[in-house]
């Protein structure tokens, strides 16, 4: 699974990302111009739309509006999920944005999932961006039943087509050994610029790309992998 991240604060970057062949994923920033137009474009090009929700972050980088923060009140963290959830409707999932001092925080993350398993849609997902080492995020999915995946790789930390290509194919990799694999990008004009070029081949020769919904009701809870050894073999078995 390839997903977006960052879609909202500009259209036409959103456009050509969702213009690639797929079906890819999409992390859709909840409070931003573009965010209700760029996610129905996506579900009629029949890809899977997230909400990329902002989390605070260790240091002083502002996350956007609609952050959830680690001195927020129950309520408050409520609210605001509540609030990105009527912002894009079509969310199946949420995954954060930035974040790595919340994902961290036992108190709010404990909130994010109660909030989730009680007024997010049936089969609603978590994915940890995996922004932080530290997470407690997977372990609070299980307690609440909500569906938990996390980031294997990101495709373009180092924003170079040579290197966007070497994680693509460590992202390939992955996926051929394991059988599942889930990869972040953001729409760089170097990783759409590869990505344009790449997808169409992995298409046809090595990999079969999903959305992450598929990936949530097979893998989002961890005891289910004991008692399977892959659940998507590569496209040549």
């Amino acid at each position: 699974a390839i997903i977006i991240d960052d879609l909202g604060n500009r259209r036409a970057d959103g456009e050509r990302a969702l213009a690639l062949p797929g079906p890819l994923n999409f992390g859709i920033l909840p409070h931003t111009p573009y965010a209700k137009r760029l996610a129905a474009i996506a579900v009629r090009r029949d890809h899977e739309v997230i909400i990329h929700m902002p989390m605070q972050p260790v240091g002083a980088s502002n996350p956007g509006p609609g952050a959830l923060g680690v001195h927020m009140s129950r309520l408050d963290v409520e609210n605001a999920l509540t609030r990105a959830l009527s912002a894009v409707p079509q969310a199946r999932g949420l995954n954060n944005h930035m974040g790595s001092l919340a994902t961290a925080h036992e108190a709010l993350m404990r909130t994010v999932m109660q909030t989730l398993s009680r007024r997010a849609p049936a089969k609603f997902f978590y994915l940890d961006s995996r922004t932080a080492a530290t997470s407690v995020s997977e372990r609070l999915a299980r307690a609440y039943q909500v569906p938990h995946l996390s980031r294997d790789v990101f495709l373009d930390n180092v924003r170079e087509a040579s290197a966007i290509r070497t994680q693509l194919k460590l992202l390939v990799a992955k996926a051929q050994r394991r059988g599942h694999a889930i990869g972040i990008g953001h729409p760089y004009v170097e990783t759409l610029q590869v990505l344009e070029a790449e997808v169409p081949r992995l298409i046809a020769t090595e990999v079969r790309l999903v959305k992450l919904s598929r990936l949530a009701h097979r893998l989002g809870h961890k005891h289910k992998l004991a008692r399977q050894n892959s659940l998507f073999p590569p496209a040549n078995e």
